[in-house]
């Protein structure tokens, strides 16, 4: 069972506005970009849940970046860009990653040579680059802490490190690149 939600700030103002509340009161130092984007995951997450017939909000508690309590078979994953923001909710063990990007987002070439792996697959670096950080969201923190994203080999859908391999895909919208990766 899974659920992918893709939202674009203001349309959905009535949850914008409960998640903004606890933003501003839990976040007040932070640049008003930052507090929309963070609001917006959570607005996707809402929904991602409200399809799955499940009620959550503000109030509840978050287990880590990955699960909210009292509902520890689900596992998500979140992603902002810009006024975009997505939420992948799976049910069941898998560890899912979400990465958005805007489709014109330009990767400096030095970026890429950082976060490029010698057995990497062929793809354009936009792609490369969102497969690589939807599947260094699938991993543990305490795997997080210890790996860069250059150590994570992108296969055609496939990836794989020391200890971990999963899979991806790349989802059509037409403003964004979306990839989906579950361990």
């Amino acid at each position: 069972m899974k659920e992918l939600i893709i939202v674009k700030s203001g349309e959905n103002p009535e949850i914008e506005k409960i998640w903004m509340e606890k933003a501003q009161a839990k976040m007040a130092r932070f640049h008003p970009n930052r507090l929309r984007e963070w609001v917006n995951g959570r607005v996707a997450l809402t929904i991602a849940f409200k399809n799955m017939m499940i009620d959550i909000g503000p109030t509840d508690e978050f287990l880590g970046y990955h699960q909210i309590k009292g509902h520890e078979d689900f596992h998500f994953s979140i992603s902002h860009t810009g006024n975009w923001a997505g939420a992948l909710l799976v049910k069941g063990k898998e560890n899912p990653g979400l990465d958005i990007e805007g489709k014109t987002r330009v990767v400096d070439e030095k970026v890429l040579e950082r976060f490029s792996h010698p057995g990497d697959h062929n793809i354009e670096a936009l792609l490369l680059w969102s497969v690589k950080e939807a599947a260094y969201k699938t991993l543990p923190k305490v795997i997080q802490e210890k790996i860069w994203l250059q150590s994570i080999q992108v296969g055609a859908g496939t990836f794989s490190g020391e200890g971990f391999h999963g899979s991806w895909k790349k989802c059509e919208h037409p403003d964004l690149m979306i990839v989906e990766a579950f361990r």
